[in-house]
């Protein structure tokens, strides 16, 4: 009769046997590394492909911003244009915190072309932003930016 023990015994070897050996088969060292490459290149390609979409997006709004710089606005128009500056600066920064959290997480020069551009972009947002406050709160009056305004306004119209 075997005993509780015995019993015991044999059903911990049938477990470890069974999870070493199919642990041994599926994570072996070949397959293992492959398998993890191959994931962490998935990953990149995805994060690259949204980075590539947030530097379109921002170039985007980087146009409409510019375009707007040059168009007459009604004082109602003007509290729309400061959110749009408020907003456009903190999207801005919310892009840069996440570049910055992909520089410290990722493997180094893993994509450096798409953080540099995506940083470029966002340099192009803040400073249509500004363009966007000196014409409509810094420099309303100005006689010379005032001229050239109507000039862009009226291109515009066509």
């Amino acid at each position: 009769m075997i005993t509780k023990q015995r019993k015991y015994l044999d059903a911990t070897y049938d477990k470890v046997s069974d999870l070493s050996f199919n642990d041994k088969q599926q994570l072996s060292t070949d397959g293992l590394r492959e398998r993890l490459v191959n994931h962490v290149l998935d990953k990149l390609l995805e994060l690259k492909k949204e980075i590539g979409k947030k530097i379109a997006e921002v170039d985007g709004v980087v146009e409409m911003l510019e375009k707007l710089t040059w168009m007459q606005v009604d004082d109602a128009g003007l509290k729309v244009v400061n959110v749009i500056i408020s907003i456009a600066r903190d999207w801005s920064k919310h892009l840069r915190k996440f570049n910055e959290q992909c520089l410290e997480i990722l493997p180094v020069n893993s994509l450096p072309s798409e953080l540099s551009n995506l940083i470029l972009s966002l340099d192009d947002l803040d400073e249509a932003a500004d363009s966007l406050e000196n014409r409509f709160f810094a420099h309303p009056n100005d006689a010379e930016m005032q001229g050239i305004s109507d000039e862009l306004s009226a291109l515009f119209k066509k």
